[in-house]
């Protein structure tokens, strides 16, 4: 009977845009993951399709925005596209003098974003994939944070992409020396995210 009571009260979408994006930022829900490497925060986001719409399309708030907004998030699950963001930063833990230099963090990270097609990848169902679109988006400056936006496509056709199962997203990095970092996403966790109602 409790059980019953839980799985009841359990949300899966929202109207509210502040309420989903704290809860597609909360890395307990699997869809944002931090590594911190040598003085410097690199994480990874899963962009769901609705998350895309909200971007495309925020500020709509009458019903013509908001159908198309749901026209919006249904062609990027249609589109065969899966989107992710990388951000790198300084780690603002370490506060020595002789921690990471901010802006080596957004020189290199320009760097590297004109780069990123040879050093991203997502292996999907045994199939690898590179981006096939970038976005340097930094914020017009108002954070310390390099921020690559990359789509992947599955190119060969079918639109299996986003239906694959797991998501291993690799980063060889050639730019900050941390290596080569695995960002995994589960299919569950996807499949059970907080959606946003428009």
């Amino acid at each position: 009977m409790l059980l019953l009571y839980g799985v009841g009260c359990t949300r899966t979408h929202t109207a509210d845009q502040a309420e989903y994006l704290i809860w597609l930022n909360d890395p307990e829900h699997g869809l944002h993951q931090v590594r911190t490497i040598n003085g410097l925060r690199i994480a990874m986001k899963y962009l769901p399709p609705d998350y895309r719409a909200y971007q495309e399309l925020r500020g709509g708030g009458t019903p013509a925005d908001r159908a198309a907004a749901d026209r919006v998030a249904a062609e990027r699950r249609c589109e065969g596209s899966v989107a992710f963001l990388l951000s790198i930063s300084r780690d603002s833990s370490q506060q020595s003098a002789g921690g990471v230099d901010p802006r080596m963090v957004m020189q290199q990270g320009i760097l590297l974003e004109a780069m990123i097609k040879d050093h991203m990848s997502l292996r999907a169902d045994g199939a690898v994939y590179a981006p096939v679109l970038t976005t340097l988006d930094n914020n017009a400056g108002m954070s310390e944070a390099i921020n690559i936006i990359a789509v992947f496509v599955d190119e060969a056709g079918g639109g299996k992409l986003p239906g694959a199962g797991n998501y291993d997203v690799a980063l060889d990095d050639a730019m900050f020396g941390t290596g080569i970092t695995h960002f995994l996403f589960d299919r569950t966790a996807i499949d059970s995210r907080l959606r946003l109602d428009f």
